[in-house]
């Protein structure tokens, strides 16, 4: 750990949030959810409640006072030790220093009262230099405050980023990050997006639960792939899989991708029968997710250019599609290629699937797009010499610009 690092740690143990701050929902819940992971202790007193209160009953039409004690009972029902009581002694402490507004006295002989290190405050001028620096005390922004902990703890704050995501309805990770800007905090903002943006460094990376759990959630939200997750639903439902087959994974391109990897079925990790949660995903713990996963990482291609797809997208009999697998997995591909808004090339991986496109004209499906056929990413066949440098000449042609 750096010396800056261990620093920012002792300045930022005990942080006042100001009104300002705690009255923002996603800082709100940026600076709770890190104190569950004891990476900082907030505390506030009943007055900066108060006006938080006061300014969301104001300002948000659906607020009002029922919901202003549900929101204080939960803090403090979750965080019984961060509400405290300003003692008289700090009060005539700081009774004496001049101020820019007399309506930020408590806020700081609430900080006095819990020693705090630091006042996590947007407001720019309401806390004269010389009077907190005479206290011991330092203000800083809640941008400053949230990417010094982001920089400290990146993973963990991730999983701060993915508890706000997960816990408010309709929020995506885009959405998130934008109303962190509207917040102030574009720094922390810019830190966050850096991360969920930076792909997995080493493939299988879907055998973390937790990562699972999220990028399911976001598969049900993110607009890229939104559209085609509800035409899986629907197919789902036709195959009475209500809701267990595999949806795509968000980090792919979705209906803007140019370039479509149509596989065979959903096998290995994305097989239904291995139980709930599934998706089509390049980070799947299987052969061939991490197959795919190491060649298009060799050719440096951006998951935002493609998305893949199963020739049958609900589970075969057999190893390989029958004929009447086939005519549905047709009309399912006609349908999914009728979201896309630019594509360019299906890559149509393997035998199997070279066969079945051929047989039953699935040409007829996307005309006037170019078709790249592949060796299959699967084993046995991958594991042929020279099968994998097949395989990896054939994506570059497919990605070519």
């Amino acid at each position: 750990m750096s010396a800056d690092s261990a620093e920012s740690r002792a300045l930022f143990s005990i942080v006042l949030g100001d009104a300002n701050v705690l009255y923002s929902r996603v800082l709100r819940d940026y600076l709770l959810y890190a104190m569950t992971h004891h990476l900082i202790r907030v505390i506030w007193s009943a007055e900066i409640l108060d006006e938080v209160i006061e300014h969301l009953t104001a300002n948000i039409e659906s607020f009002d006072k029922e919901a202003g004690r549900r929101l204080v009972s939960a803090m403090n029902s979750a965080f019984p030790h961060s509400q405290i009581e300003i003692t008289d002694e700090a009060r005539a402490a700081v009774a004496g220093y001049r101020m820019t507004d007399e309506d930020d006295r408590h806020v700081i002989a609430a900080a006095v009262s819990a020693e705090a290190t630091a006042l996590c405050s947007d407001d720019r001028t309401g806390f004269p230099p010389d009077v907190m620096q005479e206290l011991g005390i330092k203000v800083i922004t809640s941008d400053s405050l949230l990417s010094a902990i982001i920089t400290d703890h990146p993973e963990t704050m991730i999983k701060v980023h993915r508890a706000h995501v997960t816990g408010l309805k309709g929020a995506t990770d885009q959405s998130t990050l934008d109303a962190l800007r509207r917040a102030g905090a574009r720094n922390a903002a810019e830190l966050v997006e850096t991360r969920i943006c930076a792909y997995p460094s080493s493939p299988r990376a879907l055998n973390d639960g937790a990562l699972r759990a999220y990028r399911l959630e976001q598969a049900k939200r993110d607009p890229a792939v939104l559209e085609i997750n509800r035409l899986v639903w629907r197919i789902s439902k036709r195959e009475n899989r209500e809701g267990k087959l595999a949806y795509l994974d968000p980090t792919f391109g979705g209906i803007d991708a140019e370039v479509v990897l149509l596989l065979k079925a959903p096998q290995a990790d994305a097989d239904v029968r291995r139980g709930s949660g599934r998706l089509l995903s390049l980070d799947n713990d299987d052969d061939v997710a991490a197959t795919l996963f190491e060649l298009l990482g060799e050719l440096g291609v951006d998951r935002k250019r493609f998305v893949a797809w199963n020739m049958c997208i609900f589970p075969i009999r057999n190893f390989d599609p029958s004929d009447e697998e086939f005519v549905k997995g047709k009309e399912d591909f006609r349908s999914f290629v009728a979201h896309l808004r630019r594509p360019k090339t299906i890559v149509v991986m393997g035998s199997a699937i070279r066969k079945g496109w051929h047989d039953h004209d699935f040409t007829s499906v996307a005309p006037g797009l170019r078709t790249v056929f592949t060796p299959s990413p699967s084993p046995p066949g991958i594991d042929r010499p020279g099968a994998r440098n097949d395989l990896r000449i054939a994506l570059a042609e497919a990605f070519r610009a």
